[in-house]
């Protein structure tokens, strides 16, 4: 059983890596509605993306890729 512990809390680890990646990468981006500027266009919409959100969602998805690694090189090394 204790076999098991570390790298099943590391998979979890990884699953909540992922899970705060996306909403961290969902705040990073703002996307605004705007209407046509000449008669005739098409109206359209522009993202804004904030770099500290879109660099901690990657610095995440990093760890969690990480702790992935050493929960299969735990299991394997056994």
């Amino acid at each position: 059983m204790s076999e098991w512990l570390r790298p099943g809390s590391e998979l979890a680890l990884a699953v909540v890596a992922f899970v705060l990646a996306a909403v961290c990468w969902n705040a990073g981006t703002n996307t605004a509605p705007y209407l046509a500027v000449a008669d005739g266009a098409p109206p359209f919409e522009v993202t804004a993306y904030s770099g500290s959100w879109i660099l901690f969602a990657a610095a995440l998805l990093a760890a969690a890729g990480l702790l992935i690694v050493d929960a299969i090189r735990l299991r394997i090394g056994d």
